[in-house]
């Protein structure tokens, strides 16, 4: 391993390959199921399914009844926990607006419940607050009907505060109402980027920070400050930090319009809060742009810096309310992090290691904990991985940690199951798949085969093995991807030729290991030594290395990433088949259907398929390589997002953007002409991801995902540098007269059709003239 550890450095590899040891012994049988170890999740009960479920909240008297709010608008009870039966106590599905992350955001129970039998539901649906009616954030209050069964009463709804939503994105929602019995209510910056600016904003809107507010109107607290969206009667408590602001310097705040409410400021989507109930200290998780992630304890009048900062970083220029908090801790974006939605702090006792520790989750699947005192962390650790959380709660026992699964619509539970029993070969070469090590020759049952595009990996030349179990069970899914049975094995090698252009300085890097598992899958990498005789088993969290490149006669250092074994998870998703290069549209070659299985007659000899998947594989259309001019600019760039992209842009994979790579998804349904995207950067407008003639980054902002070798990078896993074939492609396809004439079918639609048409003869596939030809 030192042989990494330092910048690497070689012109001419000849004289150092000379192992040509022979192995013997079949091919190492990998395990495909065993009892999980270390920290992990676990369904908590089979019988909860809620469509995006977004929360677990308990009843403040009672810790085996919950709460399951739902985006899509319901709020389902739960009479018992341990033995759980579902029933649907608030439906507000025809209220709510659907569009990106609108819809119901929380819901929390009076702390004195059931005497005061109220309940509060954050959510975004119509309203008019006197410009018409628009989409607006809305908190209301509804009481609780009946509790034999728990029905709460929709005519009893009274809106408190409805603020426009100019963006249908950063909502946040959260409620929570703290030891002081006061409600606590986090709010997103507006979405977007020009609605950035809300977060140095406190004489204006509700965005961008957490209010504190007094729902009982108790006589020491004070009016707010009037502003239209104040509907409903509540009260500002006495000692809220911003009454009578004075702003330091030039800032101009009007002490009529200050928005007293306002306990912290700065947060651009601060997703879920929470109590330590012991100290009455707040938590907030909050949602960075493109870089960086936060955890934050939250201070009365803080300002925890957006738009001005993203995390410790700087962001855009502007002007601070006033001096900046830090946040509690910041991570960057990779792997498993993208986005953090869950906080709480932790005293229990079955987890020793977590104990009086600030345990946190991201939606893209990491979760970690920190520890800290007043000089600042102390130890922080990534320990579990679990894509779609979207919420993590404390059970009221202390003990139990829960978190809200938005994909599988689930509680899952997180434990320790112990140390790993599972141990894997260190060296390459005890798990007998190549015959000779040198020339990485493998055996007879590591067959071989090539892909249509491979995955763009910075220059290393790849070579594919695939260790069949069970080939007879592969299945074609719905989906039209390959399932593919437990035991199954895919190779992975990678060479590099240190002088770019030189065979002779081609030199061995690493092999990575795919095992389809009964749950999913799992990944190894292995290491090439110095001598090159061998590879060592990569440590769980991988490793970053410095290769030292001769190119064009020049010397440079490129950063080489082994990866870890969370990494190998987010991009062999489930979505993308977890065989990523090794579905049909990459093994159909558009000249020979066999060659992509490695020869004339690799199918029928080497490897016997089901017919049916065969088949399949056959009629599905191929991916194309990048340089073959046989083939439209839209089907080579097409193919270009399909390998590169589609794992993780997909409707259901673990990602925030929400435009769609698929190779068989027409264009039109893409979202991604004249589409806007959500992962923003330090921009002062909001780009588009690919516009029609437009090849400035700034403005498809595609190509600048492509182009960047910083924090911005896509895709953002295995590779560091720019794919400029890619990018030459990117930039001909988007100034290409078929895309010039690029015409939504939305906007065809309310051209040509008249506005007393009904909207089902409107759909795509809808022939309403019936001349034969579907409206599409």
């Amino acid at each position: 391993m030192g042989y990494f550890s330092k910048v690497i450095f070689l012109g001419k590899c000849v004289g150092l390959l000379t192992y040509t040891g022979v192995l013997f012994g079949s091919p190492f049988e990998f395990p495909v199921e065993f009892e999980k170890s270390g920290y992990a999740t676990e369904t908590y009960s089979t019988e909860i399914q809620v469509d995006e479920l977004l929360d677990v909240v308990f009843f403040p008297n009672d810790p085996n009844q919950v709460l399951l709010p739902s985006k899509k608008g319901g709020i389902y009870y739960v009479a018992d926990l341990e033995e759980p039966e579902l029933s649907l106590a608030l439906d507000l599905t025809d209220s709510v607006s659907l569009e990106s992350e609108s819809g119901i955001s929380d819901v929390a129970l009076h702390p004195d419940y059931p005497i005061d039998n109220r309940i509060f539901v954050s959510y975004t649906g119509d309203y008019d607050t006197g410009t018409g009616i628009k989409r607006h954030n809305i908190l209301s209050q509804f009481t609780v009907e009946s509790t034999a069964g728990f029905i709460i009463s929709r005519a009893s709804q009274q809106v408190l505060i409805a603020q426009e939503d100019p963006h249908p994105e950063h909502n946040a929602g959260d409620i929570e109402f703290g030891n002081d019995g006061y409600m606590y209510v986090s709010l997103g910056d507006g979405g977007g980027i020009n609605y950035w600016y809300n977060g140095q904003k406190i004489d204006s809107d509700f965005f961008s920070g957490i209010l504190r507010i007094d729902v009982d109107n108790r006589p020491e607290s004070i009016e707010p400050n009037p502003h239209r969206s104040i509907i409903g009667s509540y009260k500002v408590p006495a000692d809220n930090p911003f009454i009578g602001f004075e702003p330091a310097g030039d800032l101009e705040i009007s002490t009529e319009e200050l928005r007293t409410e306002f306990f912290a400021i700065g947060l651009r989507n601060p997703w879920r809060i929470s109590f330590d109930r012991a100290t009455g200290d707040l938590y907030s998780v909050d949602v960075g742009a493109s870089r960086i992630e936060e955890v934050n304890l939250i201070q009365a009048g803080g300002n925890y810096g957006w738009h001005l900062r993203e995390g410790n970083l700087p962001h855009v220029g502007g002007t601070a309310v006033k001096p900046f908090t830090q946040p509690l801790f910041a991570y960057e974006h990779g792997a498993g992090k993208s986005a953090a939605t869950g906080v709480a702090f932790y005293r229990g006792d079955s987890m020793p290691e977590l104990k009086n520790s600030v345990v946190f989750c991201d939606f893209s699947g990491s979760i970690g904990y920190i520890k800290y005192d007043a000089t600042g962390v102390l130890e922080q650790k990534f320990i579990a991985h679990d894509p779609g959380s979207v919420s993590l709660r404390i059970h009221p026992d202390g003990e139990t940690i829960l978190l809200a699964d938005l994909f599988e619509g689930t509680i899952k539970r997180l434990r320790y199951f112990g140390p790993s029993q599972v141990t894997f070969p260190e060296k390459l070469s005890d798990l007998n798949f190549f015959e000779d090590l040198n020339s990485v020759s493998p055996v007879e049952d590591l067959l071989k085969y090539d892909i249509n595009l491979p995955f763009w990996s910075d220059h290393a030349i790849k070579t594919r093995y695939f260790l069949p179990k069970d080939a007879g069970q592969i299945q074609v899914k719905d989906d039209g991807l390959l399932e593919f049975p437990a035991g199954s094995v895919w190779v992975k090698h990678f060479d590099f030729e240190m002088e770019r252009g030189n065979p002779e300085s081609r030199k061995k890097l690493e092999t990575r290991i795919i095992v389809k598992s009964v749950d999913g899958i799992y990944g190894l990498t292995y290491i090439w030594n110095e001598e090159q005789t061998d590879a060592l088993l990569a440590d769980e969290e991988g490793e970053t290395v410095e290769l030292s490149v001769v190119d064009d006669g020049s010397s440079i250092n490129q950063t080489w990433t082994f990866p870890s074994r969370n990494a190998c998870i987010d991009c062999h998703t489930e979505a993308g088949g977890y065989a990523l290069g090794f579905q049909p549209n990459q093994l159909n070659f558009p000249d020979n259907f066999t060659v992509g299985l490695g020869g004339e007659h690799f199918l029928s000899e080497n490897l016997e398929l089901p017919p049916a998947v065969e088949t399949h594989i056959k009629n599905t259309t191929p991916l194309v390589k990048l340089d073959d001019e046989r083939f439209s600019l839209e089907t080579r760039v097409r193919s270009y997002f399909a390998a590169n992209c589609s794992q993780c842009h997909s409707p259901t994979a673990p990602t925030r953007a929400n435009w769609d790579a698929r190779f068989n998804v027409p264009l039109h349904q893409m979202n991604l002409i004249d589409e806007t995207g959500i992962s923003n950067m330090a921009l002062e407008f909001q780009p588009k991801l690919v516009v029609p003639g437009d090849i400035s980054p700034l403005s498809s902002i595609l190509l600048l995902r492509l182009q960047s070798s910083n924090q911005f990078r896509m895709p953002p896993l295995g590779s560091n540098v720019i794919d400029q074939e890619a990018v030459d492609l990117v930039e001909d396809w988007i100034k290409s007269e078929p895309l010039l004439a690029f015409e939504k079918y939305e906007d065809w639609r309310e051209a040509v059709f008249p506005v007393d048409i009904s909207d089902e003869a409107t759909l795509p596939d809808m022939d309403p003239d019936q001349d034969s030809i579907p409206n599409f």
